[in-house]
C-alpha cells in the first residue's frame, strides 16, 4: 500500500485526506438543502447512488491485496467488540438524565468495558483475531494512533455541538447552518494541503505535535463564543481547528503506513481507520454527556411551573424549549453555550495533553531492527517463499536463519520504501551540523 519513494506516499495520503474533508463539507450543505427543499427521508436516499458509484468503482480501480499470513476473521470477536462499543456507548449518554448511580447507566458502562476486555484478552491470545491489536505497541503506529483518536474525539464534540449552536441558539436553517460550517471544512483541506510539504521539512514529531496544539487554540478560541457572538469570531475558530487536524490526520496516517510492512499495511491501517472512528463516537458520546449535564444544570432554575412532559423534554433537548416562553428559550441558549464552552476547553485540554505526550515519547526514526524484518519478509515474498516461514532477521541461538535480510547498503528495490520512510530520519541533525 503507497509503495514508492516519501513523497509520493505523503502525497498520496494527503489526497486522500482533502478528499474526505471535501466529502465532509458537501454533507451539511447538501443535508441543509435536502432539508429545506425536501422531505426529511431524502438525506439518506441520497446516499444510495453514491455507495454504488462508490462500489464499482472499487471493483474496477483499486488492486487485490492479502497477506497470506493472515488467518480467518474472528467473527465472535467482530460482534463482542461490537457489543462492548455500544454498551459503553449507550451508557455514557444515558448518565447525564438518570446519573451514575441509575441501573441502566452502570450495566451499560460495566457490560461495555467486561466485554471489550474479554475481546482484548481473545485478540491477544487466539489464533483468529479482528485485528492485531499488538501493533499497538510499536511506537509510531501505537503514538500517530493516539493522537489520531484524540483529534477524532475532539472533532466528534465540535461536529455534535456546533451544528445545533448554529441551527438553534443562533436560529439559522439547515442550509445556512451548512454553510457556516464551511471554515472547519476549509481549515480541514487546507491542513492537508500543506501537510505532505511540511513533513518532509520538518517531521513527524514536530508535525503531529504541532497540528495538535493547533487545534487546541482553535477549541479555546471556540469556548469563547457566546449565545450572540458574531459568526466572524465563530468562523475563525472554526478555520484553527480544522487547520491543525488537517495537518494533524494525513501525517500521521503517513506514519503508520510507513512503518508496517507490506504485507501488514492493509490491515494495520484498517485497524488505524477503525481507532479514528471508535474515538468519534466516543466523542460525540462523552463530550455530549458533558454538554447536557452542563446545559441541564444551567437551565434548572428557569423551568418552575411546567408540566412534567414539557419540563423533560426541555431537559433533554435545547429543541424542545423554542415554543416556550421567551425567558426559558433564552435561558436555554445561555445554557448551551456556556455548556459548549466548558466542553470545548475541555478538548483544548486533551489535544494539548497528547502534543506533549507524542513530544517526549514519539520516536525520531523506526527503529533498524523493525526495518530488517519487514525487508526480510519483503525479499522472501519477492523470492516466493511463504511469508509464514521467514524468521526474524534477529534469530534464536542455534537457529539458522531462512532468510538473509540485506544490508543497509544493499540497492535491492525491497528495502527502497521503509529505507526512504521520513521516520527514518533524525531531524534532530540539521544541515550544517556534524554528529
Amino acid at each position: 500500500m503507497f509503495a514508492g519513494v516519501k513523497a509520493e506516499r505523503l502525497r498520496a495520503v494527503a489526497i486522500i485526506s482533502a478528499i474526505t474533508f471535501f466529502g465532509l463539507a458537501l454533507g451539511p450543505l447538501v443535508g441543509g438543502f435536502l432539508l429545506k427543499h425536501y422531505a426529511w427521508g431524502s438525506i439518506f436516499l441520497i446516499n444510495v447512488p453514491i455507495v454504488a458509484i462508490a462500489l464499482l468503482a472499487v471493483w474496477r480501480l483499486v488492486p487485490e491485496t492479502r497477506d497470506p499470513r493472515e488467518p480467518p476473521l474472528d467473527w465472535f470477536g467482530a460482534a463482542l467488540s461490537i457489543a462492548g462499543v455500544s454498551a459503553l456507548v449507550y451508557g455514557i449518554i444515558e448518565q447525564p438524565m438518570y446519573g451514575w448511580g441509575s441501573v441502566r447507566v452502570l450495566a451499560g458502562v460495566i457490560a461495555g468495558v467486561l466485554l471489550l476486555a474479554v475481546f482484548v484478552a481473545l485478540q491477544l491470545r487466539g489464533r483468529l483475531r479482528v485485528a492485531d491489536l499488538r501493533l499497538f505497541g510499536r511506537p509510531f503506529f501505537g503514538l500517530s494512533t493516539f493522537a489520531i483518536a484524540i483529534v477524532m474525539f475532539a472533532l466528534g464534540g465540535v461536529f455534535f455541538m456546533l451544528p445545533q449552536f448554529l441551527q438553534i441558539v443562533q436560529s439559522h436553517d439547515a442550509q445556512a447552518t451548512g454553510i457556516r460550517m464551511l471554515p472547519l471544512m476549509g481549515g480541514l483541506i487546507l491542513g492537508a494541503g500543506l501537510a505532505d510539504q511540511l513533513t518532509a521539512k520538518a517531521g513527524y514529531k514536530v508535525m503531529i505535535a504541532g497540528g495538535l496544539v493547533v487545534s487546541s487554540a482553535g477549541a479555546v478560541l471556540l469556548s469563547l463564543i457566546g449565545a450572540a457572538s458574531a459568526f466572524g469570531m465563530i468562523a475563525g475558530a472554526e478555520a484553527v481547528i480544522g487547520l491543525g487536524m488537517g495537518l494533524v490526520l494525513p501525517t500521521a496516517g503517513d506514519a503508520v503506513v510507513g512503518e508496517l510492512p507490506e504485507t501488514e499495511s492493509g490491515s494495520g491501517f484498517a485497524l488505524f481507520r477503525t481507532a479514528q472512528f471508535v474515538a468519534l463516537a466516543l466523542g460525540v458520546a462523552i463530550l455530549g454527556s458533558l454538554l447536557n449535564e452542563s446545559y441541564r444544570s444551567g437551565l434548572s432554575g428557569h423551568l418552575g411551573g411546567l408540566p412534567a412532559p414539557v419540563l423533560g423534554a426541555a431537559q433533554q433537548s435545547i429543541a424542545a424549549t423554542q415554543g416556550l416562553a421567551p425567558h426559558v428559550f433564552a435561558a436555554a441558549r445561555t445554557s448551551y453555550a456556556s455548556g459548549m464552552d466548558e466542553v470545548m476547553l475541555v478538548s483544548a485540554g486533551l489535544l494539548v495533553a497528547a502534543a506533549v505526550l507524542v513530544t517526549l515519547f514519539l520516536p525520531a526514526r523506526v527503529s533498524q531492527q523493525r526495518k530488517l524484518d519487514g525487508a526480510a519478509i519483503a525479499v522472501a515474498t519477492a523470492a516466493g517463499n511463504p511469508p509464514g516461514r521467514v524468521a526474524s532477521s534477529t534469530p534464536a541461538p542455534n537457529q539458522s536463519r531462512q532468510v538473509r535480510a540485506p544490508s543497509p547498503t544493499s540497492a535491492h528495490p525491497a528495502l527502497t520504501r521503509t529505507r526512504e520512510h521520513p521516520a527514518d530520519i533524525d531531524h534532530s541533525i540539521r544541515p550544517g551540523k556534524t554528529s
